[in-house]
Order: C-alpha cells, then sequence, then structure tokens
C-alpha cells in the first residue's frame, strides 16, 4: 500500500458525493416541448419543421431571414438609381447602387 496516496485518497471519497450531485444537477434540464416529444415518443416519424414561436409565444423577437438572389440585387439597385430623390437621405445605399 502506497502511503503517499492516503490523503488523496480520503479527499475523493469525501468529495464524490458532491460531484455526483453537482452532475446529476447539469443533466436533469426541461427540454423544449418538441425535443421532449421526439424523444419520447421513440416513434420513426420522420421530423421535418418546428415553429419555434408556436411553442413560445412569449418570445418577442421573431427573426425571419430574407435571401437575395443577383437579379433581386439587380432590379433594386435599378429601382434605387431611378429613384434617387426618395432614397438621397440614405447614403449608404444610394452609393451601393451606384456602385
Amino acid at each position: 500500500m502506497e502511503t503517499m496516496f492516503t490523503i488523496f485518497n480520503h479527499y475523493i471519497i469525501e468529495i464524490i458525493p458532491e460531484v455526483n450531485n453537482f452532475y446529476s444537477k447539469l443533466i436533469n434540464v426541461n427540454l423544449p416541448k418538441v425535443i421532449d416529444t421526439l424523444y419520447n415518443n421513440k416513434s420513426n416519424e420522420e421530423f421535418t419543421t418546428f415553429d419555434y414561436f408556436k411553442d413560445n409565444d412569449d418570445e418577442l423577437i421573431n427573426i425571419q431571414p430574407i435571401c437575395f438572389n443577383l437579379q433581386d440585387v439587380a432590379l433594386l439597385s435599378k429601382i434605387v438609381k431611378q429613384n434617387t430623390e426618395v432614397f438621397s437621405k440614405d447614403i449608404l445605399l444610394t452609393k451601393s447602387a451606384e456602385k
């Protein structure tokens, strides 16, 4: 028996209940409804869509990304160039349309 490890072993034996408590609290979390349903359902249904804001009505921000292709950008540029007086206050937009 190695006597130099005795203090360390004693510390480990004392701390293990706290470590177990820490890990049990770490993994004891509430999953979002959709994930919990998928996890507990265990069916072979394919999951295709998820409406975050339907399940979380209290959220205040609804971010909806918009993607433009080259034709859209060219059309917007053409409209800005043709209506410079309307967009004259937005210098960044008019400079971008000119380029």
